[in-house]
């Protein structure tokens, strides 16, 4: 039987213990929630549609595709997503939810790794507020939220650095192999874990070394094994992917100095992707927390001097690893390095956890029955540290928010859905054609429009290659030889196409008709139609110039009345004025012009083998038949008399066609 005491004492020990899992679940729950709300929202980036791309190959393609396509990253990560979408499908929240797991996972082992670190003795809340801090991290969330390695490299790196302390702690055979394959999958999900790894070394070995070799020799023994057995596992790979991995310099290069790369990467650590201008000072706010931690952990006993090692080199090793990797592979992109957000945040929790004496100082201060008189919270200096300190954790908080806000604002919120308007815009103008005879094209090969019309079908990319023109006329041919009828081409300012080769080759046998807006860009309808599929007309003008053939098809989806005619005549019989008109009017109603088209007619389109226009309807267009009438007028004469026909008329209807 336990006594009062006993039980009382049980009580005590329990109730902050519930009190913190209960913290963590809803620290958890609050992780998930800002890493799945809104994320089938935002279209994806260009970054996610290449991770789509490489999911469509298999295995033995993404193999040999990274190293046709210069991909800077491993596989592994690309293999996981690819078994992901065969159980959950490729709607844009299943595709992003494996992040989503990784991140909300990499809360829990921030809390794990804190406290197996010991960080708990200094401070109970410490591990609470580490797990806190990334719940809440803009840079943390927004990859969390992608399709890409980010998140699960992030995960794997720290879980790899879990198991280090635990084998550090308790020698045994079955940690030696969970770290051989947790690290090895890491290395297969993205390169920079192996810069994890060398200050995984650095601290085991100056840990042993301090520690003396001799009397641990079995965590020496385990630890080389570990070293070897994940060096077998992961070389074969590197050596497969050498030219990739040794030449590859990016789009995103910089040649950052060191210097440079540390405020680029703490700014985003701190404040996150949209305020390059406030970098220095997020850095500044930032390290001056994290430096004030270390010192908090370094200073806490010899225990928590390991820690605070392994922290130091843990943030510290990657960043320097990675810059001098750049100097032989001029590469720099934050994302990269985001292995070593955890151990930047670690620190700077243990120097919010010292706010709790100020707060409850505070609180006693302000709280009910407490006398007024001037506040103490010790000596002077004392006060002007936690001063400091509170002005730190006030401007991290504030840039934390605004970060955060912004990244989601520009993310979600603000993201316009350009790939679902101009696959809109794509149906609108070619719902009354079989999809064999329609094709969007884009003069830009981005990945996300594969992502959205996979499942439809091909689409062209013009140039193929930067500037080739005469690539894109070769694939212009092909389109009409397959008998493409009509093209969206989606016209994407960009670097590829400097020269417009893409609109130069398709207007080489096809006409443009009409354009409209997709979002933020302009898409312009191209089509073409063979002389052979043009109907007879046979009707010559006063001047000498024959309608020969006709064709007319109205799509009342986008609006639009297509009209293909076709001329003979003798060129030198026209005086050079004479204008051509294309009038749509109600069939019981001739002079009513809803929609018409006047525009010079030219000797080449007499010798033209097909000409064709494209005429708007009006909006709202009020139903029953329509009738297309083409006639010729010459405003070089007197009042610009028509032209009558060899029938005596003034116009000739080509079709009929009706409005339901």
């Amino acid at each position: 039987m336990l006594t009062s005491q006993q039980r009382a004492s049980r009580i005590n020990t329990c109730a902050p213990t519930r009190l913190l899992t209960g913290a963590l679940l809803a620290v958890l729950l609050l992780a998930f929630a800002l890493r799945t709300i809104a994320l089938q929202v935002p279209e994806p980036t260009g970054d996610e549609g290449f991770s789509y791309v490489f999911t469509k190959f298999s295995v033995s393609e993404m193999m040999t595709k990274t190293i046709e396509m210069i991909e800077p990253h491993p596989i592994g990560y690309y293999i996981i997503e690819k078994a992901w979408m065969a159980l959950a499908g490729m709607s844009e929240f299943a595709i992003r939810f494996p992040s989503v797991l990784a991140g909300v996972a990499l809360i829990a082992l921030v809390y794990r790794f804190t406290r197996q670190i010991g960080l708990e003795r200094i401070n109970k809340a410490i591990p609470l507020i580490a797990a806190g801090l990334m719940t809440v991290n803009a840079f943390a969330v927004h990859y969390g939220r992608e399709m890409r390695m980010y998140a699960i490299h992030q995960a794997l790196t720290l879980t790899s650095t879990l198991l280090v302390v635990a084998l550090m702690q308790r020698p045994r055979w079955r940690t030696v192999l969970a770290y051989v394959v947790v690290s090895w999958i890491a290395l297969n999900v993205h390169y920079y874990a192996g810069f994890v790894f060398v200050a995984q070394n650095l601290f085991v070995f100056s840990l042993l070394i301090a520690r003396g070799l001799r009397n641990y020799g079995a965590h020496l023994g385990h630890w080389v094994i570990a070293q070897v057995a994940l060096a077998a596992a992961g070389l074969p790979w590197v050596w497969y992917a050498r030219t990739v991995l040794f030449s590859y310099h990016g789009n995103d290069v910089r040649g950052a100095t060191l210097p440079d790369i540390v405020i680029d990467l703490l700014g985003n650590y701190v404040i996150g992707h949209g305020f390059p201008d406030l970098y220095i000072l997020a850095a500044c706010t930032g390290s001056a927390l994290f430096l004030l931690g270390l010192w908090r952990i370094w200073s806490a006993g010899r225990q928590t001097r390991q820690s605070a090692w392994l922290l130091l080199l843990y943030f510290g090793v990657p960043i320097l690893a990675g810059w001098l990797a750049a100097q032989n592979r001029p590469i720099y992109t934050a994302r990269y390095f985001i292995a070593t957000l955890t151990p930047f945040l670690v620190p700077i929790a243990a120097s919010l956890a010292m706010l709790g004496p100020i707060l409850r100082t505070l609180a006693g201060r302000l709280g009910p029955g407490s006398r007024r008189g001037p506040l103490s919270m010790g000596s002077g200096p004392a006060i002007t540290r936690q001063a400091v300190l509170g002005a730190l954790a006030a401007a991290l908080g504030v840039m934390f928010a605004v970060g955060f806000r912004y990244d989601f604002a520009v993310t979600v919120i603000e993201k316009k859905p350009v790939w679902h308007d101009y696959l809109r815009v794509f149906d609108r103008f070619t719902s009354d054609l079989p999809a064999t005879q329609t094709r969007p094209v884009l003069n830009y090969p981005n990945p996300v429009f594969t992502y959205y019309y996979d499942p439809r079908g091909e689409y062209v990319t013009l140039p193929f290659q930067p500037d080739d023109l005469e690539g894109a006329k070769k694939a212009v041919q092909v389109m009409k030889d397959a008998g493409v009828r009509r093209i969206v081409f989606q016209v994407f300012p960009s670097w590829w196409d400097n020269k417009h080769v893409a609109e130069t080759a398709i207007t080489t046998e096809y006409t443009k008709i009409d354009e409209a807006w997709t979002g933020t860009w302009l898409a312009k309808i191209y089509s073409r139609v063979e002389p052979s599929e043009l109907k007879p007309v046979d009707t010559t003008y006063s001047d000498g110039v024959t309608l020969g053939a006709a064709l007319v098809r109205p799509d009342l989806r986008a609006h639009l009345v297509e009209v293909n005619l076709q001329w003979h005549g003798v060129p030198e019989r026209l005086k050079g004025t004479e204008k051509l008109f294309i009038h749509i009017s109600p069939a019981a109603n001739p002079f009513a012009l809803p929609a018409q088209l006047d525009l010079p007619l030219t000797t080449s389109d007499c010798a033209h083998p097909v000409c064709t226009f494209g005429i708007r309807l009006p909006d709202g267009l009020p139903s029953g038949p329509y009738v297309v009438r083409v006639g010729l007028y010459d405003p070089g004469l007197p009042n610009a008399p028509r032209l009558t026909t060899n029938a005596g008329k003034d116009s000739v209807d080509i079709a009929t066609f009706n409005v339901p």
